[in-house]
């Protein structure tokens, strides 16, 4: 099946999964996010950058070894990939803001797979990560006018906590706004079911 190739919406469920990244996933890591970055105008530069290119620029000129340390394991950042079987098809974020505070970043899932609830494994994935690391508090942020994300998180149990303005560009060349939301953790049963 190429990624491009839609999922049958009777297809088990059960084939799919979520997992911390690391090294050995890193050409699909830069793959997927490159893809995230050429197909969306929303996503922002994984390291801030704060000059006048794109994040797509930005991240293709990294060398693999940038790439490399993205995924080596660190307290700062870690990168979280859903897959279909073997395939990933999902990459999603979470950063430390500081000790008591994570929030969820960069969450991309390929077209083909959209529509079917998948992102509530890969967020789920990521806030059992956060439980884990002890932190109180999971924030995650989305683009002033992205309803579908609005609507999403609306069933979930995040809340808007402030607006704020964008420090870096988004892929379409915008200086953009971002809706903040916050959920107090524990979060067991707050969350949708990945199912």
């Amino acid at each position: 099946m190429t990624s491009e190739t839609a999922v049958p919406p009777d297809e088990d469920i059960g084939r799919f999964s979520a997992r911390r990244l690391n090294e050995a996933d890193c050409a699909p890591f830069r793959t997927l996010r490159l893809q995230a970055l050429a197909s969306s105008p929303a996503f922002m530069p994984l390291i801030e950058d704060h000059g006048d290119r794109l994040p797509l620029e930005i991240e293709q000129s990294w060398p693999i070894d940038v790439w490399l340390a993205l995924l080596r394991d660190n307290d700062q950042r870690q990168f979280f990939g859903l897959f279909a079987g073997p395939e990933l098809i999902g990459i999603g974020q979470l950063k430390r803001i500081d000790e008591a505070i994570a929030e969820l970043k960069s969450a991309f899932i390929k077209p083909a797979y959209r529509g079917r609830g998948l992102w509530k494994l890969l967020l789920r994935v990521r806030v059992d990560h956060a439980l884990r690391e002890k932190y109180r508090e999971i924030r995650v942020g989305y683009r002033m006018g992205n309803e579908l994300m609005a609507r999403a998180l609306k069933k979930t149990a995040f809340r808007e906590i402030h607006r704020e303005q964008m420090k870096d560009k988004y892929q379409d060349g915008i200086y953009g706004c971002r809706v903040v939301l916050s959920m107090s953790l524990p979060a067991s049963g707050s969350l949708p079911d990945a199912s």
